[in-house]
C-alpha cells in the first residue's frame, strides 16, 4: 500500500458495527455490507472516529471475551 485512502474516507462516511462487536467507517451513500449494520453517527472522518474510540473500549471479537 502506498498509505493513501480511498477518497470516501474525505467525505461523509457511518460508523458500522458487525454481531462481533468491531466497529469500522464506511461511505454514508452506500447501505452496509453483509454482516454489518449502522451504528453511530454519520458525518465527517474525525467524528466518526471519535465515537469508535468511545464505544469500542474493547478491541477483542464477543467471541474472545
Amino acid at each position: 500500500m502506498d498509505g493513501t485512502r480511498e477518497s470516501w474516507q474525505d467525505g461523509t462516511v457511518q460508523v458500522v458495527v458487525n454481531d462481533e462487536g468491531q466497529y469500522a467507517l464506511w461511505p454514508a451513500h452506500r447501505a452496509p455490507p453483509a454482516g454489518w449494520h449502522k451504528d453511530g453517527p454519520s458525518g465527517d472522518r474525525r467524528t466518526c472516529l471519535d465515537h469508535i474510540a468511545t464505544v469500542w473500549t474493547d478491541l477483542r471479537p464477543l467471541s474472545a471475551r
